[in-house]
């Protein structure tokens, strides 16, 4: 077992669990993302499955809301850049990925949850969702993306418009689960799945696996820089400032 900052690697025989370990809401650092990226490289070239997890009561609620507060629009930029880059490659890693949620996935934790090929939630008071509309900012383009392919286009709208915040019963309708399991069986089976996954022939799941992300990937780097500046634009309006400001006394 390797203990990062703020990621702890848990090496098992077919599969790397990644656990986040940034405090009680796991919340994404700049640093959180640099070490994440860097662990899912090296489980790429180990060439295991992949396995997220968090913590009891948070998986992640999302962007470190005090720390990139602070941020210009350049470094603010350049932070999204680095955090939809670490998205990407796990979105693409070419080996089976899951997510084990004991706790509550939102906003950035939920786009973080989405990049897996499957989503394992813990029962009970645990909730996932995207609040990002309610408080000024545009729904990023890949999280669309990938939010639309997960579900369908209409339940993607759906949720995006509403911001409404599901349990682990209506995310499993929802299709942004694939099991809901009692909380202390969520990581073993999110392993277990992983790692039998692993043992197929990997040619032909390399294969599949770049057709399930392909398409999604190539619309996503087609019109990245323009809905890039889209979202910053909407980051830095005053109204949206005054309530991220609001919402970032709560970390």
């Amino acid at each position: 077992m390797l203990f990062m900052k703020t990621i702890q690697v848990e090496s098992h025989e077919h599969a790397i669990l990644l656990r986040l370990t940034n405090g009680p809401t796991n919340a994404l650092s700049a640093d959180l993302i640099a070490q994440l990226a860097e662990a899912v490289a090296d489980v790429a070239r180990q060439e295991k499955g992949l396995v997220l997890a968090g913590g009891e009561k948070f998986f992640s609620i999302g962007l470190d809301l005090p720390e990139v507060l602070e941020m210009k629009r350049s470094a603010m930029a350049a932070y999204w850049r680095r955090f939809e880059d670490m998205l990407l490659d796990v979105f693409t890693l070419p080996v089976p990925t899951a997510c084990a949620m004991t706790g509550h996935a939102t906003a950035g934790g939920m786009i973080l949850a989405l990049t897996t090929d499957l989503r394992l939630m813990a029962h009970g008071r645990k909730l996932m969702g995207l609040n990002e509309m309610q408080i000024g900012i545009m729904i990023p383009y890949f999280t669309h993306l990938m939010l639309e392919q997960r579900t369908s286009a209409a339940k993607a709208r759906q949720l995006e418009t509403s911001g409404e915040f599901l349990g682990p019963e209506d995310a499993l309708a929802a299709g942004l689960v694939d099991e809901v399991l009692p909380a202390e069986e969520v990581e073993a089976k999110a392993l277990s799945l992983v790692s039998m996954t692993i043992r197929l022939p990997r040619k032909a799941f390399v294969a599949t696996k770049d057709g399930q992300v392909s398409i999604t990937k190539e619309r996503f780097l087609a019109l990245r820089d323009e809905k890039e500046q889209s979202l910053l634009d909407s980051w830095f309006d005053p109204g949206t400032q005054t309530l991220l400001r609001e919402a970032a006394k709560k970390f």
